[in-house]
């Protein structure tokens, strides 16, 4: 059928019109209006808008009825209470539809920045440690303290001259502001050494002595 056949039938209450109009148009204008819309799922909302828009158009231009409109059966019988549940429904859909709505919506929130906490310093004590023979082992500790705030990442550091001899445990951690830490520092051997542990942050050093007796 002809587009002016398909309107004619529509107009002479024919349901066929109806039929055919939309087993020719229903496809493409479908995928066309997926086309144009960011969110598929507002399909409804849009064809009302469109619709709305269009009613406005002709009644702006004087044009209140068209034979489609004349047409149109309208249930007399339909109470105040239907017609304003469906004013509502289409208003709804329409401002959900429209292009302005997202752009009057107030903006989100920024999240606030999170504040800087300050980082503190550490203390470290004793600077010169002597080891005593523990069960064998020539063993000693140092406290590290956080102050003024946490520390974030202390690491204990064998001198060169010692790797292989010296043992610390533990040898890196974080501290909360106030919080304190004891090193173990264990010789590995009973022969009598000389070295020394670097701190960070702040590059505190510690001498490690192993002063063995004959």
């Amino acid at each position: 059928m002809e587009d002016s056949e398909v309107v004619a039938a529509i107009v002479a209450g024919d349901p066929g019109g109806l039929a055919e109009a939309y087993d020719k148009y229903a496809v493409p204008l479908h995928a066309y209006c997926r086309s144009m819309l960011r969110d598929p799922g507002k399909l409804r909302a849009w064809l009302y808008a469109v619709a709305r828009n269009i009613c406005h158009r002709r009644l702006r231009a004087g044009e209140a009825t068209s034979a489609l409109e004349e047409a149109a059966e309208v249930p007399s019988e339909t109470s105040d209470l239907s017609r304003a549940a469906e004013r509502a429904e289409l208003s709804g859909l329409v401002q959900a539809a429209s292009p302005t709505s997202s752009s009057t919506a107030p903006p989100p929130a920024s999240a606030s920045p999170s504040p800087t906490v300050a980082q503190g310093t550490l203390t470290v004590a004793p600077s010169r440690l002597v080891l005593a023979v523990v069960n064998g082992k020539p063993t000693g500790a140092i406290t590290l303290t956080a102050v003024g705030g946490p520390v974030t990442g202390y690491a204990v550091t064998v001198g060169s001259a010692a790797v292989g001899k010296l043992t610390v445990s533990p040898s890196s951690g974080s501290l909360a502001s106030g919080a304190s830490v004891t090193i173990t520092v264990t010789s590995t051997s009973l022969i009598a050494l000389d070295a020394t542990l670097t701190i960070n942050p702040g590059g505190h050093a510690v001498t490690v002595v192993l002063a063995l007796t004959s």
